[in-house]
């Protein structure tokens, strides 16, 4: 399945998160199967229908994904009068850390387009790498209302 293909099956409302959402819940898990869940920026790519997060080499989530590399990352949207407004997409996947300059120009430029306001310019990137995630499973929910793209190549 290519990712075009995951873009045509993927739900509109999902594309809309996907593309509008401000943060990230990423969560890796070490061989013990304890979850480590941080908050984090995040980018998509729409063409590749992959996901980028940035972190400090010496992190929790670096030493957990070079152990166990199948991570999950939500990104919502919540109501504040209505559980039945709330709607949000998991991604469940895997990922693998790569250096930040693989992740291109382009999606760089995305990156400091969508946060640059909230980190500032002269934020430090030398230690950072880019954790690359491959989605094999897509849930999107809209309040009580379910949806579920699956990669049949990596299920």
């Amino acid at each position: 399945m290519t990712a075009k293909h995951c873009m045509m099956r993927l739900h509109t409302g999902a594309r809309k998160i996907l593309r509008e959402g401000f943060f990230a819940y990423f969560t890796t898990g070490n061989p013990r199967s304890f979850p480590h869940i941080t908050t984090m920026f995040y980018i998509w790519d729409e063409e590749s229908c992959t996901f980028y997060v940035i972190t400090s080499e010496s992190t929790k989530k670096v030493k957990n994904i070079q152990q166990n590399p199948n991570v999950a990352l939500t990104i919502d949207e919540r109501d504040p009068l209505s559980p039945a407004g709330n709607c949000g997409v998991l991604v469940r996947g895997k990922a693998r850390v790569i250096p930040i300059e693989e992740m291109g120009d382009i999606l760089m430029n995305k990156y400091w387009a969508k946060y640059l306001n909230v980190l500032g310019q002269g934020f430090p990137m030398g230690s950072r790498l880019a954790i690359e995630i491959t989605p094999r499973v897509i849930h999107y929910w809209s309040g009580i209302h379910f949806f579920k793209w699956v990669d049949h190549r990596h299920a």
